[in-house]
């Protein structure tokens, strides 16, 4: 039995439980030459992470490292512009947020965002957080960005600017989606960023208890949890770490915080269209059930997939951990395509 205790522990140090603990939540390399070089410098369009470019990514297609002061920190950002970007024809910008102890740079292989941004013609932003981790709300002591009290509201603020002052961006269209801490900051970001922020797309991960959450508008919504995640609990409560661990900070359901969602965009509660999507991979053990709020105010309509059966994963996205860990991953559904097609229905008012 300690045996096994022993093993149990060493997977879950290694996957560092997403969204949860420091660590390299998105499983991908991060202590190589040619990491640490891309993280202070611009990349070409078409080159590999590890190739540097030598001039300015100011208005080009490419993918770019780019850097600014905010809150007394040099903090950073990766910029994925399609190779169709032409100032002439404003576009989308779409934010993706690492979970806790993840890198901006583990997010797109995740995602598969960079991808559909080329074919749909949008930009990509992969913001890296302080030390791993983003200030969402939750007031965890142990989550760096939130104990240091990181201003990252105004930091998602300045990337927008910042990539505005060089790209043509339509500022009616900027969304903001991400994974487990990230998730939690995408809903913060719908709390206190809705005059900028279009619409949001949280990947495992509701709202956290203690943010006063009060937007400003209607904000469209579309959440994506596992009624199965191991690390954040579908019913709500303590943010799990492993072997019996949690953290001190509380979490809603899933359920609460749709309702949230609904009741602040003024939709029909009591008309809530469920409906069990095709299971596309059998081989998964996972259903996916969605949940449609209809008659919301402006538009803003509410929509929430449930994995059944499954974990803390992007729907889509690899089994990047362990299903000890993490829980199931699922084929079934494609959480960034799906986030897409609902953000290009959902401008800024």
């Amino acid at each position: 039995m300690r045996a096994i205790a022993v093993a149990l522990f060493l997977l879950v140090a290694l996957a560092a439980s997403v969204g949860c603990r420091g660590g390299n939540d998105d499983n991908v390399p991060t202590n190589t030459p040619a990491a640490a070089a891309s993280r202070t410098a611009p990349r070409t369009a078409g080159a590999s992470p590890g190739a540097i470019a030598s001039a300015s990514p100011s208005g080009r297609p490419g993918e770019f490292v780019r850097r600014l002061k905010h809150g007394g920190r040099d903090r950073g950002y990766i910029l994925h512009v399609p190779a169709i970007y032409s100032a002439a024809r404003p576009m989308p910008l779409v934010f993706a947020l690492h979970g806790g102890g993840g890198e901006a740079k583990g997010i797109a292989p995740l995602s598969g965002l960079s991808r559909l941004g080329d074919r749909e013609g949008f930009i990509v932003v992969y913001p890296e957080g302080v030390e791993g981790s983003w200030n969402d709300g939750r007031e965890d002591p142990d989550v760096p960005a939130q104990r240091l009290k990181v201003d990252d509201v105004g930091f998602i603020t300045a990337i927008i600017d910042d990539v505005s002052g060089d790209y043509a961006v339509d500022p009616r269209r900027v969304y903001a989606m991400g994974i487990s801490n990230g998730g939690f900051m995408s809903h913060r970001l719908g709390c206190e960023l809705s005059g900028r922020i279009a619409a949001i797309g949280p990947i495992v991960a509701t709202l956290p208890e203690a943010l006063d959450c009060r937007p400003g508008r209607a904000v469209p919504v579309v959440m994506f949890v596992g009624d199965a995640d191991p690390l954040v609990p579908y019913e709500g409560g303590h943010v799990q770490l492993g072997l019996g661990r949690e953290r001190s900070s509380v979490i809603l359901s899933a359920q609460a915080t749709a309702h949230f969602w609904a009741t602040n965009n003024g939709c029909n509660r009591a008309a809530v269209a469920f409906s069990s999507l095709p299971d596309n991979d059998k081989s998964d053990g996972v259903r996916i059930r969605r949940e449609a709020y209809s008659g919301c105010r402006a538009g803003a309509d509410v929509l929430l997939y449930v994995m059944e059966g499954g974990g803390h994963v992007w729907p889509g996205g690899p089994q990047y951990s362990p299903q000890i860990v993490i829980g199931r991953a699922t084929h079934d559904i494609d959480a960034s395509e799906i986030a897409w097609a609902f953000f290009k229905e959902h401008p800024l008012p």
